[in-house]
């Protein structure tokens, strides 16, 4: 069982507050982003690992394996249609497949789990469109410069986004479903370029298990085409597929809200039918607490505790469900 926040924004007492929270509740996973545009902001020979080297050395002196992303896009890598936001998708994959090798060199004795990017099925995380065929570039370069690094390093594709397969008025591509866009990493040669599958398999309202083909859950194996079906046809069945981000909202305001309890209840359907499977590596739940109070953004009300620190019922199934409890 694992969380994910981005804790690479707190540093001193802050972080280790929160890494002794982590430890405490059960937390044996903590996926956080390595922000390619922050680490490297002042041009390609630029390197400010600071904030990572106090978190990565936290973490692993509790015990809690770090699950890193390389995601985001510094000004002067990215393509000159897409210059004002960090998703952008970089002008040069190598580029970005260079600064995960860097990350790897540094830090290859204590993370062993490198993510590709972040949801690269919609065109929030990888502007201006999701492109799987560029994304295929980008993660079979990025595999073979991780690897050369460190061999051992377990390299894991994007977790992609609960989406549907959607054209724009002007039939621009808006977003890939998860069983697309794992068939479209096949088609364009990637199946040697990753040891596992990401997926965000959210499914709130409603609780896991659903056979809804539309459903992120459902994509990982009861469609009839489905994540796990392309894998074992593609001769990946002994590969997992990983979780890395899953929960719930309790935004009163929010598209798809649930309360407090019923968000409990999503988490524990969720990891008790997650660790019946034997295909499945780790599930990571966003987040530890709530960002904040504001009901026109959803996103504040994800966490296992309120933005106060005060526990929903949420905090005590994953601590029940990690042992803790």
């Amino acid at each position: 069982m694992g969380l994910f926040e981005d804790l690479q924004y707190m540093t001193g007492p802050a972080l280790q507050a929160r890494l002794n929270q982590y430890q405490a509740i059960g937390a044996k996973w903590a996926r956080f982003q390595l922000i390619w545009s922050n680490v490297q902001s002042g041009g390609p020979g630029s390197y400010d690992w600071q904030p990572y080297d106090e978190l990565i050395a936290g973490l692993v002196a509790r015990g809690i394996q770090p699950l890193v992303v390389i995601d985001t896009t510094p000004s002067w890598a990215r393509p000159a249609d897409c210059r004002e936001q960090p998703t952008c998708a970089p002008a040069d994959p190598a580029q970005y497949a260079q600064f995960a090798a860097a990350a790897v060199a540094r830090y290859h004795s204590e993370v062993h789990h490198w993510e590709i990017w972040n949801e690269p099925n919609n065109n929030v995380f990888w502007q201006p469109a999701p492109d799987v065929g560029a994304y295929t570039a980008l993660l079979k370069l990025t595999y073979a410069a991780i690897k050369s690094i460190d061999p051992g390093a377990e390299v894991i594709t994007g977790g992609t986004a609960p989406e549907e397969t959607t054209r724009g008025a002007n039939g621009e591509t808006v977003s890939i479903s998860p069983v697309d866009f794992l068939a479209g990493i096949y088609r364009n040669g990637g199946g040697g370029s990753f040891d596992a599958v990401g997926a965000h398999p959210y499914t709130f309202p409603e609780m896991p298990g659903s056979s809804n083909p539309g459903d992120a859950w459902a994509q990982l194996e009861a469609t009839a085409t489905s994540m796990r079906s392309l894998m074992v046809a593609h001769g990946d069945g002994s590969k997992l597929i990983w979780g890395t981000e899953f929960g719930a909202h309790t935004d009163p305001a929010g598209q798809g809200y649930v309360d407090e309890a019923e968000q409990a209840a999503i988490l524990t359907r969720g990891y008790r039918l997650w660790s019946s499977y034997s295909w499945t590596g780790p599930l990571i739940w966003f987040s530890y607490q709530d960002i904040g109070v504001d009901p026109a953004l959803r996103d504040d009300f994800f966490g296992l505790t309120q933005a106060d620190g005060a526990p929903k019922p949420a905090y005590f199934a994953f601590k029940a469900l990690a042992g803790t409890g």
